[in-house]
């Protein structure tokens, strides 16, 4: 027999290694996974028949040697053509259905189909992995796999592929008669002799053949530990078609059954200790199709593989929310009696399975929507909980008028909305007093060059260049004068602080710009070209423009003298998503509405950097890989918003919308915006808001952006927690018997004092909680409440001091998802809290 053997230069033998090897639960369940998954892809009409055969046959010493065979039947089959030589060594893009190709190369994009559950690579190691293939040389390690396939054209072939340890796959395949005469005899090729004797396939579909098989998977047929992964993973598309079995040596047939708690499917009847929620929402627009629950007291001590809740996508197993996840909810001593299993809408699956490792076994609960999905999980686990009177009882109500007006008036100080409604008055007082039209925008913009431009540190004797104010005016008047002025202080020593200069601008069509030149850092006294700057660390240029005495815009830029700038924010790159409803200013959005909605992306790195960004609302497609070009900043510098998106969508138009207007129809309910950020294909940002269409919000208002309620019961609680039923529902709650809640109830109010007793309490607790608040969606890259939370003065506050919190704000989401650093975290989470509530204390 002669053939011809792609090889590569791969050592395919560690490759296989590293990928089974990297299975938490071992590689059993690789093999049980892995190839069912690869069947029930190729299934027609779903309903493929897998078999797994056990056969035995004597080695030339005599001794008994083990051959694996897997079958399926009422698949496709490696469909598509044999391709070439050259095309298997490079890999390339491949069509769908050419699974002959995929099965054959290492180097092809992964399958088309969003649905497909297979990872291409994993299946082909779990059969090689279990092949201990005789060494032809001393210490050589060899694995090998046959497979034949019979296609609905009536084509047969046979293909062989070794690992020794380099990769080789036989080229051409067997085809037709040599296929059929090889398979029912012997294979015998490169040195290996392989006692086959198998009929040929007479059904369409595919046949792996593992010879010299590992004496693991050779234990697990018989033990049984193969057919309860098969169960474990399988047995929700067993219930709807599939067909798995599994035969010994013998001929002994095993069928894989549905587990007994599961065949009466207690989700369509009212069952005994079970329970059914369907539907869920879970916030971004992610919806659990389905969570089914039971407690069978007569489960405990059996089939302790199915304890707790299973996780399923695409009716397979992929991982259980156990003991770790569910202690709070469920009692030791029930949970050897407690199953479930989860399954979600397709939009969810197709989020999940973006989240899922290679291996098909765990979520990653970085990516977006899998925290809300398991949050949203859990609370129906803690809601059976409750029922089934487990646990301590906890009863939950609106926290007490003082106490809830004390914290409201609080989160109103720092409310983006009021903060715009304050500006605009004072715009307008502004404007009566400088006889300035009310729609007159006056911005500034504070630029200069740093001896290094990847970073604002400088150092004593360094200069920095070209210190200038840009001044603009919208709309452009015909001529306008302003007065710049600008001045540098120490963040932390305001007695420090330096008048730099003052200039009057002249503005033509809009614009005008003030010149201050060059100046050097230095530790002596000031002069005209040079700036004391004796203490290191972070200084804040400010330049304000005044037009008539009034103070018209402000700006401030900041450097590191002799210190390097604080570590950037973890996510290289952000979304920040904002939707307004333009007709009435509230959340409840109604058929004719017009809202405005924009979506910014911001580059934190110090490189220029093109992205990708997709938007869409329901099937309006807002943008669809659109380039959104970023530039780079200096370590140390605040990034600018790029705007990605910025659109008006009538929603439910009951008249023709104006040609630039967008428009949707929107059943009522709530529906996600959603906005993805990509790099290089890659997701890099996730960012979603909720619309309240025609149905009134969980929360009435944009602000505060969560529900104060008061918790109590039996177990201890900390000072504060949020519980968040989704995206758009969170809730503070605090115990009113906690040691110093109690402590300040005990002791006298101070008369006059903005902050006193128990509603100081409260207040200190909002403070966390608003940090929290902003910086959870950071986790996936959504800087949409951080930018609305920083954004402008809130009135009556310190400018100076409200630019000092906003800076710890930006050191702190630097912070954010490092455990090494959690102490600091912690520290600088008190820091924030503190500097709000002296900003608050100390208002005008």
């Amino acid at each position: 027999m002669t053939s011809q053997f792609v090889p590569t230069v791969t050592n395919m033998v560690t490759i296989v290694r590293n990928i089974i090897e990297g299975y938490g639960m071992g590689p059993i369940r690789a093999l049980a996974q892995e190839p069912v998954q690869n069947s029930k892809d190729a299934a027609s009409r779903g309903r493929a028949r897998v078999e797994y055969r056990l056969h035995k046959r004597q080695s030339p010493e005599g001794t008994d040697d083990y051959m694996l065979t897997v079958t399926d039947s009422n698949t496709t089959g490696l469909r598509g053509p044999v391709h070439s030589l050259a095309d298997i060594a490079q890999g390339s893009a491949l069509s769908e259905g050419e699974n002959w190709a995929a099965f054959e190369g290492m180097g092809y994009t992964k399958k088309s189909s969003e649905d497909a559950l297979g990872s291409r690579g994993q299946g082909k190691a779990a059969y090689l992995y279990h092949s201990n293939l005789p060494s032809l040389v001393p210490n050589q390690e060899r694995m090998m796999m046959l497979y034949d396939t019979l296609l609905p054209s009536g084509e047969y072939r046979l293909g062989v592929r070794y690992t020794n340890p380099s990769d080789a796959v036989r080229q051409p395949p067997f085809i037709g008669d040599e296929a059929r005469s090889v398979i029912s005899t012997r294979y015998n090729d490169e040195g290996t002799a392989i006692e086959l004797g198998l009929d040929p396939l007479t059904q369409v579909g595919t046949r792996v053949v593992v010879p010299h098989l590992s004496q693991e998977a050779v234990d697990a047929v018989h033990s049984g530990e193969l057919y309860q992964w098969l169960q474990r993973c399988w047995w929700r598309a067993i219930q709807t078609g599939l067909s798995i079995e599994v035969v010994d040596e013998d001929g002994s047939t095993e069928s894989v059954s549905v587990p007994r708690w599961w065949v009466t499917e207690p989700w369509t009847r009212q069952t005994s200790g079970a329970r059914t929620y369907e539907n869920i929402d879970a916030g971004d627009g992610l919806k659990i199709k389905r969570i089914v629950l039971l407690y069978d007291e007569s489960l405990s001590g059996s089939d302790a593989q199915f304890w707790g809740v299973q996780l399923l996508r695409g009716q397979q197993w992929i991982e259980t929310l156990g003991q770790e996840t569910l202690a709070d909810y469920v009692p030791r001593d029930k949970r050897p009696g407690f199953r479930g299993f989860v399954e979600f809408d397709r939009g969810a699956e197709r989020e999940l399975r973006r989240a899922e490792n290679p291996q098909h076994e765990h979520f990653d609960r970085r990516v977006s929507g899998v925290k809300e999905l398991v949050a949203a999980i859990e609370d129906k686990v803690r809601e059976f909980a409750e029922e089934q009177g487990w646990g301590a009882h906890e009863s939950t109500r609106p926290a007490p008028e003082g106490e809830r007006e004390a914290a409201l008036e609080f989160l109103r100080f720092l409310s983006p909305r009021e903060r715009s409604r304050r500006s605009a008055q004072s715009g307008a007082a502004n404007a009566s007093q400088l006889s300035m039209d009310l729609t007159e925008r006056w911005e500034c913009d504070l630029r200069l060059d740093f001896p290094d431009p990847r970073s604002v540190r400088v150092n004593w004797g360094e200069y920095i260049r070209n210190v200038s104010v840009v001044v603009s005016l919208q709309p452009a008047s015909i001529s306008r004068h302003a007065t710049v002025s600008l001045e540098l202080a120490h963040v932390d020593d305001r007695a420090s602080q330096i008048f730099i200069g003052s200039q009057s601008v002249h503005l033509q069509s809009g614009e005008g710009i003030a010149r201050f030149g060059d100046f050097q850092i230095i530790t002596g006294a000031t002069s005209p070209s040079k700036l004391q700057c004796a203490r290191p660390g972070k200084w804040r240029f400010t330049a304000r423009v005044e037009v008539g005495g009034v103070q018209a815009s402000r700006v401030s830029r900041s450097m590191f003298v002799n210190e390097d700038p604080p570590e950037r924010q973890s996510k290289p790159y952000t979304l920040s998503v904002s939707v307004e409803n333009h007709s009435t200013g509230q959340r409840r959005i109604n058929s004719g509405d017009t809202v405005g909605v924009q979506v910014s992306v911001t580059n934190h790195t110090t490189e220029n950097q093109a992205l990708q960004l997709t938007a869409s609302l329901g099937d309006l497609l807002l943008a669809d890989m659109t380039t959104v070009d970023t530039r780079g900043i200096p370590a140390g510098a605040t990034p600018a918003r790029i705007p990605g998106v910025q659109s008006r969508i009538v929603i439910n138009p009951t008249t023709s919308p104006a040609p630039q207007q967008q428009s949707i129809n929107l059943p009522p309910g709530r529906h996600a915006l959603r906005a993805d950020l990509y790099l290089n294909g890659e997701v890099v940002a996730h960012a979603s808001r909720t619309l309240d269409i025609e149905v009134d919000p969980v929360q009435s208002q944009d602000w505060p952006p969560f529900r104060i309620e008061q918790i109590s019961g039996s177990g201890p609680h900390p000072r504060w927690q949020f519980q968040k039923r989704n995206q758009d529902d969170w809730v503070l709650q605090y115990p009113p018997a906690y040691p110093l809640y109690r402590a300040l109830q005990a002791s006298p109010n101070q008369s006059g004092a903005r902050l006193t007793g128990v509603s100081a309490f409260v207040v200190d607790v909002c403070a966390e909680g608003i940090i929290e608040c902003s910086m959870e969606p950071l986790d996936n890259g959504d800087h949409s409440r951080m930018d609305e939370l920083l954004n402008g003065v809130p009135a009556g506050a310190d400018p100076e001091r409200w630019e000092d919190y906003c800076d710890k704000m930006q050191e702190l989401a630097a912070l954010r998802n490092r455990p090494e650093r959690l102490d600091e975290y912690s520290l600088l989470v008190r820091d924030c809290a503190s500097r709000s509530l002296n900003l608050f204390v100390e208002r005008g």
